[in-house]
């Protein structure tokens, strides 16, 4: 559960949650099935937020988000360097992206991460 919210607070609650609902009356609750089904039914929660919280970004936010989740580097020929400095320095605080070191970044909350994936 903690490798799926990287210890988010809000989401591993969520999990938690999850699966204490769908675990409370099975003989052998924590197997590796209930916890993947919980992570799976926590991301589906979590999807209207999410939504929420990316459209509060902008699109050079969402760009750079997306293009991270899948691997690429944080800009590419849809922008200029400064629209995308600009877009991190959104992303930073807001706690989208934790900066690791120099041009390198992380997702603040893993299951965004898993959501972009999608």
């Amino acid at each position: 559960m903690l490798e799926a919210t990287g210890g988010h607070p809000y989401d591993t609650m969520e999990v938690a949650y999850y699966a204490y609902l769908l675990g409370r009356d099975r003989p052998n609750p924590f197997d590796r099935a209930l916890v993947m089904a919980t992570i799976d039914q926590t991301e589906d929660m979590l999807a209207p937020v999410f939504a929420a919280e990316l459209d509060s970004w902008g699109a050079k936010a969402r760009l750079v988000l997306a293009r991270l989740a899948q691997g690429q580097p944080r800009c590419g020929r849809e922008g200029s360097n400064s629209a995308i400095r600009n877009a991190l320095q959104d992303l930073l605080p807001a706690g989208g992206l934790v900066r690791l070191r120099r041009g390198r970044y992380a997702f603040g909350e893993p299951m965004l991460w898993r959501h972009l994936r999608r």
